[in-house]
């Protein structure tokens, strides 16, 4: 026969916290009871010890509030006997007994130069100017004048010869006229591709005919040498400015029938 194993028996709740409770109460009472005992060994009397007191009327509170008391050389520490408090040296100039010595200037030689000069340079002789008697001047109206009209290549164009030739004629105006300035691109084979008036001259039919001979204006090509030939684009466009200089003729008066 197997004999049957006891179980062993658990707590109940009760008693669980009964006994945590006794525990407790036992701990604070040895805690209490502990507390309370008087000391055996009375507290020995001091007769004398040295006591430091610091008056609020007095500099000495605030010079153990300065913060750099510690931190930097303070003359209340070693650094100040030692170098802050130095006691400054006497110093003595020497003193010089010697009488100055001056310079001797040469009395003689103060107008040497200046009467050597004399001595080797003559006076120059004094020419009376006379002025020619002017030609008399011819009272009347004289010719007008007036330079014809020409063409002036600036900019980048102003190295390519002009293969076009234009007859630049004069423009009859009562006021005399500027120039037209017109900007022409110019491609590699010579050819105007466009054209810009810049400034005119004052005269609208002027500036039109400056901006039909800038049309069709052609340069010589462009010669492309060395070894970057092959790397140069065909197209390469070259920008510059046709100067037209224009003649302006006075206006005749028409007789009436």
């Amino acid at each position: 026969m197997i004999p049957a194993t006891a179980e062993p028996r658990r707590w109940s709740p009760g008693k669980f916290w009964g006994t945590i409770a006794l525990v407790f109460a036992l701990q604070l009472a040895l805690i209490f009871w502990l507390g309370n005992r008087p000391s055996t060994t009375p507290p020995r009397l001091v007769a004398s010890a040295p006591r430091v007191r610091l008056s609020h009327d007095s500099g000495e509170l605030l010079a153990l509030l300065d913060p750099t008391l510690f931190a930097l050389p303070h003359h209340r520490r070693f650094s100040g006997k030692s170098w802050i408090k130095a006691a400054p040296q006497d110093v003595h100039p020497a003193d010089w007994s010697e009488t100055p010595l001056w310079l001797e200037l040469p009395m003689p030689q103060l107008t040497a130069a200046f009467r050597d000069f004399v001595q080797t340079s003559g006076p120059l002789p004094f020419q009376a100017v006379v002025p020619e008697p002017s030609p008399a001047v011819a009272t009347g109206p004289g010719p007008a004048v007036s330079t014809p009209s020409t063409l002036r290549i600036e900019g980048g164009l102003s190295g390519r010869r002009l293969l076009s030739s234009f007859g630049l004629s004069g423009w009859t105006n009562s006021n005399l006229l500027t120039n037209s300035v017109v900007q022409v691109v110019v491609d590699a084979q010579g050819n105007t591709l466009s054209r810009r008036l810049l400034s005119g001259s004052g005269y609208v039919e002027a500036d039109r005919r400056a901006l039909e001979l800038a049309k069709i204006a052609r340069f010589a090509p462009e010669e492309i040498t060395g070894p970057e030939r092959a790397k140069r684009r065909p197209e390469k466009l070259t920008l510059g400015t046709l100067t037209f200089e224009w003649q302006t003729l006075p206006p005749t008066n028409a007789l009436g029938p």
